[in-house]
């Protein structure tokens, strides 16, 4: 199964905790595990993570939504495998969910009951046009929404090629969202392109996926 690794240290001292894709039951004991590990954070590691979210824990009354980019630009690590199951999971215990996805391959909007060009506007349309996220948004279940993706996402990078601030739309997008989600989980390509980077500026914390292979490793 898929394997991501959120590591921290504390006196020196490197820790981490693995979560595995492997049951429902098992992401979800894999989320606690995390929350575990997260809630008690070094104060000091805190306040610069509070640093990066400071407006949005600002306009959310100090309950910032928690923007996760799950990211490697290798591919088959199971990226979208983690960020479905997680954002379902997640659902299920009541946290409001929205998933982006960044991936011109749409397969967590596939995965999730869309049709990639033929369900509306998508991302493609949040980077390129301006148009705010509450107009690609489909509610896809209780607590479970997501900003769908379609082919013509992989010419975003061609387009934006003159636009200044063009890595940063997406955070843009995010603060100027009205609707208080939980957790904003990003499903990003395999490559360190201007989506990856939206992703990256937008975000809060990463999400590795990692397979114990050489090749994944690099």
């Amino acid at each position: 199964p898929p394997i991501a690794r959120i590591e921290r240290r504390r006196s020196g001292n490197p820790r981490a905790v693995d979560v595995r894709a492997v049951s429902s039951r098992g992401i979800w004991l894999a989320i606690r595990d995390l929350e575990t590990a997260l809630r008690d954070w070094p104060e000091s590691v805190n306040s610069a993570s509070r640093t990066g979210a400071g407006r949005m824990a600002d306009s959310l009354g100090g309950n910032p939504m928690r923007r996760i980019a799950v990211l490697n630009q290798k591919g088959g690590v199971g990226k979208t495998t983690s960020t479905v199951n997680l954002a379902a999971a997640l659902a299920l215990e009541g946290k409001k969910t929205l998933v982006l996805d960044l991936d011109p391959q749409a397969h967590a909007t596939l995965h999730l009951g869309l049709l990639p060009g033929r369900s509306g506007p998508t991302l493609y349309e949040v980077l390129t046009q301006g148009m705010p996220l509450k107009d690609v948004r489909h509610e896809v279940a209780p607590n479970l929404a997501i900003c769908g993706s379609q082919i013509d996402l992989a010419g975003a990078e061609l387009e934006l090629l003159g636009t200044v601030g063009r890595e940063v739309i997406l955070r843009d997008q995010l603060d100027a969202e009205a609707e208080n989600y939980d957790f904003v989980l990003m499903d990003c390509p395999p490559s360190l392109s201007v989506l990856s980077l939206n992703a990256l500026c937008a975000a809060t914390e990463v999400l590795i996926p990692l397979q114990a292979h050489f090749l994944a490793l690099h």
